[in-house]
């Protein structure tokens, strides 16, 4: 399992528990070898970015809990690899899915700024 930690500016849709209102961990999947490690944090940036989330046991809309341990209550995961917008040089760019012609990916690429496509979330719901 590989860890992303990620302070939280803004929760453009629902709300975060309390615990986990400044500071929450995203968990991706896989063998957390150096390459990969180095490949997440090239592919991140460090800047501000969107993330679709949700807390891991909760249901995705529609289904039953996910049976998980106390412990892993404590992380997050994308809803999917088109989950994760940031700023690239002269649009946004979906980093989990560079690839992916999904509808979400290919819906907040069109964006130049993420601050526009933080908007259009914002209206959405």
């Amino acid at each position: 399992m590989i860890g992303v930690v990620l302070n939280v500016h803004d929760a453009v849709h629902g709300r975060l528990p309390a615990e986990f209102a400044d500071q929450l961990i995203i968990e991706f999947m896989g063998r957390a070898t150096d390459e990969r490690v180095d490949s997440l944090k090239s592919r991140l940036s460090g800047s501000q970015g969107l993330w679709a989330i949700r807390r891991k046991g909760d249901p995705r809309p529609g289904g039953a809990p996910i049976p998980v341990t106390p412990e892993e209550r404590q992380y997050f995961l994308t809803i999917s690899p088109q989950g994760l917008f940031v700023q690239g040089a002269t649009a946004v760019e979906t980093p989990l899915a560079e690839s992916v012609s999904g509808d979400m990916a290919a819906e907040g690429r069109r964006y130049a700024r993420l601050s526009e496509l933080v908007g259009a979330v914002r209206n959405l719901v």
